[in-house]
């Protein structure tokens, strides 16, 4: 992976607030879920996608490792990443069991996008909290 920036985190220069004023942007909400450019819209540009290639050494020797633990997987039916070709067999016909061996479950929330615990929080917190009560 190439980085774009010499900056070695988003914390450093990161101004309270500025990214969620951005967010409430109804164009910036708009190019999100359109964009085929894959830096993330409401990074700021003086940020850069540097932590991409430090993120992508660090965890190199994680790299085919089977997720151990119980999961509950909740993914929104809105969600642009949900839609991509392929997505949908891979988690609904064997292929993201393999790689989380002890996946229980499986939720597709209806009417709701990436942001599930912003759009609908009572119920992604109702399955979290049917999930952790099993434990």
């Amino acid at each position: 992976m190439k980085s774009y920036s010499n900056i070695k985190g988003p914390s450093n220069i990161q101004e309270p607030g500025k990214v969620e004023d951005e967010f409430a942007s109804a164009e910036l909400i708009k190019g999100f879920l359109s964009s085929r450019n894959p830096r993330p819209p409401c990074i700021p540009k003086e940020i850069g996608f540097q932590d991409i290639a430090q993120n992508w050494e660090l965890t190199a020797p994680f790299s085919g490792c089977k997720i151990q633990v119980p999961t509950k997987f909740v993914v929104g039916d809105l969600d642009l990443t949900y839609h991509v070709p392929g997505i949908k067999e891979y988690i609904h016909n064997g292929g993201f069991k393999k790689e989380v061996p002890n996946l229980q479950e499986v939720v597709v929330m209806e009417g709701v996008a990436h942001f599930i615990n912003q759009e609908k929080p009572d119920e992604t917190s109702a399955h979290i909290y049917e999930f952790i009560q099993k434990f």
